[in-house]
């Protein structure tokens, strides 16, 4: 049917209908990468990528976390990457952070203080590459996260929240924390 359509068409017809639709596809694809390059979400840029293991160190090590190291205990984060604004001189990361509290007792682990959240990280970039200076988690649900997150990650805090892949997290920390405590 479609195609007697277009057949039945006059050819000016034909024009403006394969101009239309030309128009539409480039309306959209723009949307895509404006979109994609404003807050990217996927796989991480290789800046980024290469960021990663630094924010983690940068949480487990920042002033201020509720830990009490001085009692044995120390604290393991792991991140999952939800996206980042645009790559210059200062950038947001977004995350979504697992931090968790282990102390050696014998052969064992005690877990103490955890907490799993989306977060902004903030960072400059110097002449050695991105630097971490400043973290912001949502305290108020869902208004923060409103404020706080471009559209496309919120999609994703709220996939993450509560969901197996929170889980698995605190898995790998356990195994980490297993590796770097425990006697072998």
């Amino acid at each position: 049917m479609p195609d007697r359509l277009v057949r039945g068409m006059p050819h000016r017809g034909k024009l403006i209908l394969i101009l239309g639709v030309c128009v539409v596809g480039l309306i959209f694809g723009v949307g895509i990468w404006v979109t994609r390059t404003r807050n990217q979400v996927g796989a991480p840029p290789t800046e980024v990528r290469q960021l990663l293991p630094i924010v983690v160190s940068y949480l487990e090590r920042k002033e201020g976390r509720p830990s009490r190291r001085s009692g044995g205990w120390s604290l393991f984060c792991g991140v999952r990457y939800l996206g980042n604004s645009p790559l210059r001189l200062h950038a947001a990361v977004y995350v979504w952070e697992v931090c968790q509290e282990y102390r050696a007792q014998g052969t064992r682990l005690t877990r103490s203080t955890a907490w799993s959240v989306p977060a902004v990280i903030s960072v400059v970039h110097t002449a050695t590459g991105y630097r971490p200076t400043a973290e912001d988690q949502p305290v108020a649900w869902p208004e923060d996260v409103r404020r706080m997150f471009p559209s496309n990650v919120q999609a994703a805090i709220y996939e993450m929240d509560g969901s197996a892949s929170v889980g698995a997290m605190l898995v790998a920390l356990d195994r980490r924390a297993r590796h770097e405590l425990l006697p072998r």
